[in-house]
């Protein structure tokens, strides 16, 4: 148990780690809107260079712009590349959060059957303590009603191990008591 404590613990801490890359992509999609805005003054200022005939300040500006689009169009890469990584973790945490889940219920089951066995066993050591006790007073009548009572109920449940063993499933009680189907 404590294994899938430590597993899951490890697992949500990657989910963390995930959620920080998550930050830094919308931090670096940020930037990239600010170098857009930068972008567009820097094109404005072009037009209003070639609109005053500054052929310098409008090549000085040129030259600005493709450096600027070269360093963002590396940004896209990066961030096209962020993105991806991102989406293909988080496929690879729903798997493990489904497997976490479906590990859950394979605990909770198993431990429903253990507990059903736990009364099953609980419910035939009594029943022997009771027969044990009425040999010891010389009941017999009492003692012979307890141990049918003891190989029906034991009867009962091999019948119900075999077909569960046999068909897979616990069979269903029909109608008539007693009668396992």
């Amino acid at each position: 148990m404590q294994t899938n404590v430590t597993g899951n613990r490890e697992k949500f801490q990657e989910i963390n780690k995930e959620a920080a890359k998550l930050k830094e992509e919308t931090s670096l999609i940020t930037r990239q809107s600010a170098a857009n805005q930068l972008r567009i003054d820097l094109m404005f200022q072009i037009l209003k260079a070639r609109a005053e005939n500054d052929s310098a300040k409008d090549a000085t500006l040129n030259q600005t712009l493709r450096e600027l689009m070269t360093k963002q169009n590396m940004g896209k890469t990066r961030i096209s590349e962020g993105q991806k990584r991102i989406r293909e973790g988080q496929k690879e945490i729903r798997k493990r959060i489904q497997e976490i889940i479906e590990e859950g219920a394979k605990l909770k089951e198993e431990t429903n059957a253990i507990s059903k066995q736990s009364s099953e066993n609980q419910l035939r050591l009594d029943l022997m303590f009771q027969i044990v006790k009425a040999r010891a007073e010389k009941d017999y009548a009492k003692d012979a009603l307890l141990t049918q009572t003891l190989r029906q109920i034991i009867n009962c449940l091999l019948s119900t191990t075999v077909k569960l063993f046999l068909y897979g499933r616990v069979p269903e009680r029909s109608q008539k008591k007693g009668d396992l189907t």
